[in-house]
């Protein structure tokens, strides 16, 4: 399977706290997944396919306005 393949991360387990079990959609940037986690809850997990500088960067900022949230069971970065 081609390294540039959304599929290549099914069955993967993220963190040692995700399973990513199908592939929920695909951006110019990332893939979002279908995961569930060890207790059966069930979340998505976005992965960056993209290793341009300004992919990488406004993957970044968008983690940092998820941690600035305020604590939330929906958003977890």
């Amino acid at each position: 399977m081609s390294p540039r393949s959304p599929r290549r991360h099914l069955g993967e387990v993220v963190n040692g706290r995700y399973l990513i079990d199908r592939l929920a959609g695909e951006g110019a940037f990332a893939w979002v997944y279908h995961a569930r986690t060890r207790s059966g809850e069930d979340v998505a997990v976005k992965v960056l396919h993209c290793e341009e500088p300004s992919a990488v960067l406004r993957f970044a900022r968008e983690a940092r306005v998820l941690e600035a949230l305020p604590p939330s069971p929906y958003v977890e970065p």
